[in-house]
């Protein structure tokens, strides 16, 4: 990258004419560079580094779906009913995705984000259905709404999260 050397602007290499000012100069040589050091248009693509909190937040969600998980888990075995062993299954698996974030293991990130547009997909369906149930239990159909609202806003967070935090993603 190269200056301009009226109006200061940073210009690609090889530029003779400024397209903010219109000033014509000759062409630059490229400036000699450290042998290990990487060049200026690499270094300003780099991805900044995810927020302090970040990391406290997936551990949070992270300790909230395996207590929540084994709650559930433990619920459904005691009231049993149809499909409880389902229901239990599948909460162990949210207290093992939960135990996996913590651990950060890989797989567990990628399980996450499937298990997280699953939710807001069924978030979205929550709502559609609390919509049709206001008119028949306002009470209830408002409180399905706003739970599904919540549900979906949750899991939409948590993939934005375990995208800040992800140490293996590209390198630009």
């Amino acid at each position: 990258m190269i200056k301009c050397p009226k109006c200061q602007a940073t210009l690609p290499d090889g530029w003779t004419k400024c397209q903010f000012c219109g000033a014509e100069f000759a062409k630059q040589p490229p400036l000699p560079s450290d042998a290990g050091a990487e060049p200026e248009e690499l270094t300003e693509l780099r991805i900044a580094p995810a927020p302090t909190w970040a990391a406290s937040a997936v551990r949070a969600v992270a300790i909230w779906w395996i207590v929540n998980g084994v709650w559930s888990a433990v619920s459904a075995m005691i009231h049993g009913g149809y499909a409880a062993g389902g229901l239990c299954a599948l909460n162990v698996l949210t207290a093992i995705v939960g135990v996996g974030i913590l651990r950060q293991a890989p797989i567990a990130r990628t399980v996450t984000n499937v298990l997280c547009w699953l939710q807001i997909a069924s978030g979205l369906f929550d709502f559609v259905v609390g919509f049709f149930v206001v008119s028949i239990a306002p009470i209830l159909g408002v409180m399905m709404m706003l739970l599904a609202i919540i549900q979906a806003g949750v899991a939409a967070f948590m993939i934005y999260l375990l995208a800040e935090t992800d140490v293996n993603s590209p390198n630009f």
